[in-house]
C-alpha cells in the first residue's frame, strides 16, 4: 500500500507534513509493521528540520538524483 505522508524531509529522516500529527500517530499504532521510505524531489530536502521526541521519522530518504 503507498501513501503520501510528508511534503520536505531532511538527511536524518526528518519530515515536515501536513501537520496536526495524523501520521505520527499513525506510524505509533500498536501492531504497525513497515518500512517507512520518503520520496522526493530535491528540492524538498532541507539541512535540518526541527524533530521533537514524538516526531517519527523515516528510515530512509530517496530523492531526485540521489
Amino acid at each position: 500500500r503507498w501513501e503520501q505522508l510528508d511534503n520536505t524531509y531532511d538527511q536524518n529522516g526528518n519530515r515536515i507534513g501536513r501537520g496536526k500529527g495524523y501520521y505520527d500517530r499513525y506510524l505509533s499504532r500498536d501492531g504497525f509493521r513497515a518500512c517507512c521510505i520518503g520520496v522526493c524531489y530535491d528540492c524538498q530536502l532541507r539541512e535540518d528540520i526541527p524533530a521533537e521526541p514524538h516526531d517519527k521519522r523515516v528510515e530512509k530518504v530517496v530523492a531526485g538524483k540521489r
